[in-house]
C-alpha cells in the first residue's frame, strides 16, 4: 500500500493525452488529427540537458521523463499538451516490477 500512496502522492502535473487519429482526404493525402483521449496525472522530471545533434546543427528540445498510473494505453502515436507545450512520445517503458506504472520519455516540439 505503502508503493501506492508514494505514487499517488509524485502524480502533481496534469496533462492532456491525444492520440493520433489517421485518416484520407478523397486524393489519398493525410488529413488525420488528433484526437484527445483525457486528462492524466503525472510526475515529471528533466531528462537529459535536451541536446541534440542535427547534422551540423546543434537546438535545443527539453526532454522530460513523465510517471502515470498504468494501465493507461499510450503509444508512439500518442502525444501530451502540458504548460502550452507539444511532448512527443519517444519512449514508453513498463517496468515489471512496478506494474502500477508507466513512464513515457517525451520531448517538447512545436505545435
Amino acid at each position: 500500500m505503502a508503493m501506492a500512496a508514494e505514487l499517488a502522492g509524485a502524480l502533481t502535473e496534469r496533462l492532456t493525452l491525444e492520440h493520433w487519429q489517421a485518416a484520407q482526404d478523397d486524393a489519398g493525402g493525410d488529413a488525420g488529427s488528433w484526437q484527445r483521449a483525457g486528462d492524466v496525472a503525472a510526475a515529471i522530471v528533466p531528462d537529459g540537458d535536451g541536446r541534440t545533434r542535427d547534422g551540423d546543427t546543434r537546438r535545443q528540445r527539453p526532454r522530460w521523463r513523465l510517471t502515470l498510473r498504468a494501465p493507461l494505453l499510450v503509444t508512439l502515436t500518442s502525444r501530451f499538451l502540458w504548460q502550452g507545450k507539444v511532448l512527443t512520445v519517444l519512449a514508453i517503458d513498463a517496468d515489471p516490477r512496478r506494474p502500477d506504472r508507466l513512464t513515457v520519455r517525451v520531448e517538447a516540439r512545436q505545435p
